[in-house]
């Protein structure tokens, strides 16, 4: 299967890396199917795990609970990846993917860590990620260290609902281009959302990045976060426009060990 000539967006989750869309995983039954109705009945049966209910307040312990970062802390998604490009074909993939923390250290009032994303067992990309005060960042990406720069955010503190924010620079590409960037941020406020695990509630943000290309084109990345504290990511979707092609990419929740 071929996968569409760019990417622009987190690969999770800063929004602005370029490079070949990766539908992640394969296999997985076809919607509709005997197999696939049974999956979502095991998903419904499933107890739910006591960190995912309750409520939780938009204060600076769950902002310092947002993003677990131990090391040895991972986190396994099921995924689903479609993209639609001119004069081809629709594709589509099912799969899974594994977060995992490979690093972190704390710098005076700010910890930088490092994302290992894994699929099939073998680690395929790394991230650098860092959490202060004012918020939660996308650092880097890649083995090469490929900045964001500034550092680009994945949500910005204090948490309010209809809280904003924005960010402006540039963002690596898959080759040594850079691309140039605008993104507006929104902080939605908690809601209910599924898992994989069953349903719990979290902070949904949203962020949008309009984004001009090397080639001067222009892209538009919507990106919708749920994170719930104590816990991280609990589901995440991100849709890509181009003039051209059109992806999307969504993880939900399946396993998690924070250490």
């Amino acid at each position: 299967m071929k996968s569409s000539p760019i990417l622009v967006g987190r690969w999770m989750l800063g929004a602005g890396v370029i490079g070949g869309l990766a539908l992640v995983g394969c296999g997985g039954p076809k919607p509709g199917t005997p197999e696939a109705e049974a999956q979502v009945a095991k998903r419904s049966a499933a107890p739910v795990r006591a960190e995912m209910t309750g409520t939780f307040a938009l204060d600076e312990k769950t902002q310092s609970q947002l993003f677990p970062h131990t090391i040895g802390s991972q986190w396994t998604y099921e995924t689903e990846s479609s993209q639609t490009v001119a004069n081809r074909p629709p594709e589509s993939r099912k799969g899974e993917i594994t977060l995992r923390i490979d690093a972190a250290r704390t710098e005076g009032a700010s910890t930088r860590f490092q994302i290992a994303t894994v699929t099939g067992g073998k680690k395929v990309d790394e991230q650098s990620w860092m959490i202060d005060k004012t918020g939660i960042y996308q650092v880097a990406v890649s083995a090469k260290n490929k900045p964001f720069t500034p550092p680009q955010p994945v949500v910005r503190f204090p948490l309010k609902p209809g809280g904003t924010f924005t960010w402006k620079g540039t963002s690596p590409t898959a080759t040594d281009k850079r691309l140039d960037g605008i993104l507006e941020g929104s902080i939605i406020g908690i809601q209910p959302v599924d898992t994989d695990l069953g349903s719990t509630t979290a902070l949904f943000v949203e962020s949008a990045l309009a984004a001009t290309l090397p080639d001067k084109k222009k892209t538009l990345t919507v990106t919708d976060t749920f994170l719930r504290p104590g816990i991280g990511i609990v589901r995440y979707q991100q849709t890509i426009r181009g003039q051209t092609f059109q992806s999307v990419i969504q993880f939900r929740l399946k396993e998690y060990t924070i250490k």
